[in-house]
């Protein structure tokens, strides 16, 4: 499990998270609707503007089909005598008074002008009267007479031309810059751009309002074959590009905004609100680790002082120096470090040494170092994600715990020794890994038999402390065998760590052959006498060395079956 202060700092951590998750989600959801309604607002102001633009060059093209059976032109017309007389000039100021009503009629026109095929002539607004006999522009003029080509883009202005019979042709020029200057007077706030399209071909016009190089690159980035309402990446920049207008004007107004100038407000308050997001972390930051170090300091002082007690040394007294919670556990720890302490020296000398056989039998079953280095692993791991072996070490706790909440009885099913057993290997091999391989056979015949309990994990305790953890090998192999011989149950032990020699073996069977209480090789001496003194055995526990692997071998009497009870 997780330690506490962890717990606290997950918990900020997915607060804060969570948090941030919101507001992220809430300034996207802003710059999307900033957008959308910037957008929408620019596309009302060109669809208004081209409204009109479209109103008036209908309106001027009505006039040039009445110009062109208006009477006063029809005359200009067929008035073609070589010598001019006042009756000539008559009809050309009659003529080019009613092209001037034409061309006051928009503020967008340029000019207005008359072309008649016959005398080759122009009459224009702008220019009067003047010939264009043998000229590229009378060829151009023809080729449009002859394939009935009404619109002709030229640099920044558009013609328009409306023909009769071959007569004559009435042609109006419309100014692209005088659209654009009439465009940005509607553009107060200045959040857009535009430029200007045919709408034959898509043809640039150029005449924008904005940098013509972007302008360019917009043009040569944008896909003309589809409908124009997206973002597009220019370089660096992201544009929202549409394309508005009457097809009908033989022209489009394209529109184009930079995303960092219609999101500029947004981006704002999304600095703002990392800089507070930021200083909220740092803040978080050191509230973890006031925190953490208010928990984790006390319980590294208990760390201490348990392993003082482990190692018998009673004499430990935490000082009252902590919060009101942890005062309150040092006071019970330090009483109780007393009265152990007290207990050993009043306690007669035949008490002590029962209690301290009692003492070292319960350190056997429930170890305080094998139980912090589970629970550091169990931390360990944790930190690392890996839940699959946090599930694991917590299941193997709780079946190696599980029989401890029973095994104080006099006997046990063989069937829970070797569970226990299971999970106290499967515990030490998440602890040494590689470094550890195990093999448990058994006959499962035995498995209600009853026996003396935890006669396997002292002894696997002893087997890892003295021969794992001290190995010439890479890796420490270990084979149970449990079988049944006549009417005994025979446990075999085989261990080749090759950290025994004959020495060692020798020192083992010497205090084991003992009596007093030895400070080493505990574990060898108590399952000597609780199996000899249980079955009135003589020679209860063998030892032998061979080939460097070490032979532990005892037996215990088959005395009926167990009722089961885990």
């Amino acid at each position: 499990m997780l330690p506490i202060s962890m717990k606290i700092v997950l918990i900020i951590g997915i607060v804060w998270a969570v948090f941030s998750g919101i507001m992220v989600s809430l300034f996207l959801e802003l710059s999307g609707r900033v957008s959308q309604r910037l957008t929408a607002n620019q596309e009302d102001k060109i669809n208004y503007f081209s409204a009109a633009v479209s109103k008036d060059i209908q309106n001027t093209v009505r006039r040039m089909a009445e110009l062109s059976v208006d009477e006063s032109v029809r005359q200009f017309v067929r008035s073609g005598e070589e010598t001019f007389q006042y009756r000539d000039y008559q009809i050309y100021r009659e003529g080019y008074r009613e092209l001037s009503d034409c061309f006051a009629s928009s503020m967008y026109i340029d000019d207005v002008f008359l072309y008649v095929p016959e005398k080759g002539q122009i009459l224009s607004v702008d220019q009067s009267l003047y010939s264009v006999e043998g000229s590229a522009y009378q060829e151009w003029l023809e080729w449009g007479m002859e394939t009935g080509e009404n619109c002709f883009y030229g640099e920044n202005q558009i013609t328009y031309l409306y023909y009769d019979d071959n007569n004559l042709a009435v042609g109006m020029v419309i100014s692209l810059p005088q659209v654009r200057s009439t465009l940005q007077s509607y553009e107060s706030e200045r959040d857009y751009q535009f430029f200007f399209v045919s709408s034959r071909d898509y043809q640039y016009l150029g005449n924008g309002s904005g940098d013509a190089q972007v302008e360019e690159e917009i043009y040569q980035t944008v896909d003309w074959s589809q409908k124009l309402e997206d973002e597009y990446q220019v370089g660096e920049d992201t544009y929202f590009v549409r394309c508005l207008g009457n097809p009908d004007n033989q022209f489009y107004i394209v529109m184009y905004s930079d995303r960092k100038d219609v999101l500029a407000d947004v981006y704002y308050m999304w600095g703002i609100w990392t800089i507070l997001l930021f200083l909220l972390f740092v803040v978080l930051l050191f509230l973890i680790f006031t925190i953490r170090g208010m928990i984790k300091r006390p319980i590294r002082k208990l760390e201490y002082a348990m392993k003082k007690i482990e190692q018998d040394c009673y004499t430990i007294s935490l000082e009252q120096d902590e919060s009101r919670e942890f005062s309150y556990v040092f006071e019970q720890f330090n009483k109780m470090a007393e009265k152990i302490r007290t207990l050993i020296e009043e306690v007669l000398e035949g008490q002590i040494l029962m209690e301290q056989i009692k003492n070292r039998q319960l350190s056997l079953q429930i170890n305080p170092h094998f139980l912090f280095n589970s629970l550091y692993m169990g931390y360990r791991l944790a930190k690392a994600d890996d839940t699959e072996s946090v599930a694991s070490l917590c299941l193997y706790l709780g079946d190696y715990f599980g029989v401890l909440t029973y095994a104080s009885r006099d006997y046990i099913r063989l069937e829970n020794e070797v569970q226990f057993t299971e999970a106290y290997l499967k515990l030490n091999k998440m602890r040494y890994d590689e470094r550890l391989e195990y093999e448990m056979v058994w006959d499962r015949t035995l498995k209600d038999e009853r026996i003396l309990p935890l006669l396997l994990q002292p002894l696997l305790g002893f087997l890892f402390q003295k021969g794992l953890e001290k190995s010439l090998h890479p890796v420490c192999r270990i084979r149970i065998e449990i079988r049944k011989k006549e009417n005994w149950i025979v446990f075999s032990i085989w261990e080749d760590s090759g950290a025994f020699d004959e020495s060692m073996v020798e020192a083992m069977q010497t205090v084991m052959n003992g009596t007093a209480l030895p400070e080493e090789y505990f574990e060898l001496w108590n399952l000597k006498h609780r199996i000899e003194g249980m079955y009135r055995v003589k020679d209860g526990v063998s030892l032998h060395l061979k080939e460097d692997c070490l032979h532990v071998e005892y037996a215990m009497e088959i005395r009926g079956r167990l009722e089961q009870y885990v």
